[in-house]
């Protein structure tokens, strides 16, 4: 019995230690050094930069932040079961529009019932005001509350850290904390536009009155700013490892700060322009963050995620530039590879909005700009320029199909090399992206390109982004531009035959649940995709029907 025991005893240390080892293996809690209140105000200040600020600049916009603390605290996954799939993984990306409605997310997260009530009386307060509300379907708001908290990975764009229009909010490590998740985040840009830092006078010819109320909004709290913008990957399952890659090419957006305001002159509509407010001066580049997450079911036990976002202030053939640069980051991996993010696939350089919700988006507090600080957001250059760009994307704003040969009203299809360029590519070991269109892998049954991990409609995809267009009557702008890709385990990627084993399935885009409150959670909705661990068996590989 004695020697039973010390054999028991003996195999639970060796197990303990094992565990102990291997969580001595991911990294606890890391970030690369932050900038203080004035070295920001000096990167805002001059076009070169000293060698300590350029290579401190360097370092936070090549350095991820990686946390494990969920996994190393006890946290595992949980088992999804997907009719028809099996055992499978769940992933979801999400552009958060910089977590602006932090808290709604959170609350959906913690306590269903108490954010459907919350949607509940807010839309009928907003009717009863006679404010627009959006049209969504409330019954499937907490069926997609549900698909969203099931999913094993999230990958989300646009999180702010330490920036004054979230509150100074660390938004990924309240996200980890909400979800129980291990994160990474990747710094794409500092806000150092002087209204950001609140470094700006306003002396632009506002009486005392005018200017105070716009100093005061400003203010900044300079020890919590830290002017942080950029991307995330969080997983119940174990990060272990993580590398930020920036673009080589893109917009230069610190040359915004060179953007003036229109002369005296044109000042009759406006104390302050709507250029000088639009503006984002920035130091940084759009980015990609690379996550290698430790999943045992997985072939090799990893998969790769590649978190990125896109320029939208360039032209598609640039985007598809930074494409063929974050291809060639994965080329080699001969493991599950998943690529999502917004990837602005507009067709255009950008996506005109309403005025006041811009604001807004920059610099939050939605009651000043509808308010108070109306009267600062009508310039005669923005008026000029946003009805412009509207005209140009008049003729694709119902089109939501950017795969498609030529699209109504432009042709030829400008995103069309980009979606030629990941369908033509291949891995090192030969293997392509998925770009099949299967019915029964699909939610409606649909079929045609992408339509397993990316949900379609009747007219192309279902649309990720919603906004409101307001110039002399208010019309609505619908696009397809957040998406995940999938490398799955065949040479050709529309084999319908090929394997499915991590291949996408039942791609969704939970647009009830951004859009359910009078104020958007976010412009962009959520998606999903389901990917099974094994090859399916309760599926045919191809035909119609769904499970």
């Amino acid at each position: 019995m004695r020697t039973g025991v010390r054999i028991l005893l003996a195999i639970t240390t060796i197990l303990i230690a094992a565990v102990l080892l291997d969580a001595q293996d991911y990294v606890s809690d890391s970030e690369p050094k932050l900038f203080s209140y004035d070295e920001l105000v000096q990167l805002s200040l001059d076009q070169e930069m000293s060698p300590e600020l350029a290579e401190k600049l360097r370092l936070i916009t090549t350095t991820p932040f990686v946390n494990n603390e969920a996994y190393l605290n006890g946290a595992r996954p949980r088992p999804l079961e997907v009719a028809g799939l099996g055992p499978s993984l769940r992933v979801a990306f999400w552009n958060i529009e910089r977590g602006l409605e932090l808290d709604y997310i959170k609350l959906f997260l913690s306590d269903k019932d108490a954010f459907m009530r919350t949607v509940e009386e807010e839309r009928r307060t907003a009717k009863e005001s006679d404010k627009r509300i959006r049209d969504v379907q409330l019954e499937k708001v907490k069926q997609e509350i549900d698909i969203l908290q099931a999913a094993d990975v999230w990958i989300l764009n646009e999180l702010d850290w330490g920036v004054k229009r979230t509150e100074y909010r660390e938004v990924v490590r309240e996200l980890g904390k909400a979800l129980n998740m291990n994160w990474a985040y990747g710094v794409e840009f500092l806000e150092i536009d002087p209204k950001q830092l609140g470094t700006d006078t306003f002396e632009h010819g506002e009486s005392k009155a005018e200017q105070q109320q716009l100093l005061d909004e400003f203010k900044v709290d300079k020890d919590k700013l830290r002017a942080l913008h950029g991307n995330a990957v969080l997983s119940r399952y174990p990060i272990r490892s993580a590398r930020l890659v920036p673009f080589t090419i893109g917009y230069d957006w610190f040359q915004e700060s060179k953007i003036h305001t229109l002369e005296k002159a044109k000042r009759q509509m406006a104390r302050l322009v709507g250029e000088d407010l639009m503006r984002e001066v920035r130091r940084g580049q759009r980015t990609t963050l690379y996550v290698d997450l430790d999943i045992p079911n997985a072939p090799g036990g990893t998969i790769t995620v590649a978190a990125t976002h896109l320029e939208n202030r360039t032209k598609p053939k640039t985007r598809r530039r930074q494409l063929e640069e974050l291809l060639k980051e994965v080329h080699a991996l001969r493991n599950p590879v998943v690529v999502a993010g917004d990837m602005n696939t507009t067709g255009s350089n950008s996506t005109p909005t309403n005025v006041a919700y811009m604001m807004y988006k920059q610099f939050g507090d939605l009651d000043f700009w509808t308010t108070k600080g109306i009267q600062w957001t009508t310039g005669v250059g923005l008026a000029y320029t946003g009805a412009k760009a509207f005209r140009k994307l008049a003729g694709i704003q119902y089109r939501v199909d950017p795969t498609s040969v030529n699209i109504p009203g432009i042709s030829p299809n400008l995103e069309r090399g980009f979606f030629k360029t990941l369908e033509k590519y291949r891995f090192g070991d030969g293997t392509a992206f998925d770009f099949r269109g299967v019915p029964t892998r699909t939610i409606d049954s649909r079929s045609r390109t992408l339509a397993d991990s990316n949900q379609r409609q009747n007219r192309g995809f279902a649309p990720t982004f919603i906004t409101e267009l307001i110039w002399g009557k208010v019309r609505v702008a619908r696009f397809k531009l957040d998406w995940i890709f999938l490398k799955a385990d065949i040479k050709d990627p529309r084999d319908q035959h090929g394997s499915y084993v991590l291949a996408p399935d039942f791609g969704r885009t939970l647009v009830n649940l951004s859009n359910c409150l009078p104020l958007p959670i976010s412009d962009h909705s959520p998606i999903t995709v389901d990917l099974p661990f094994a090859e399916p068996t309760r599926l045919a590989r191809t035909g119609e029907g769904h499970p």
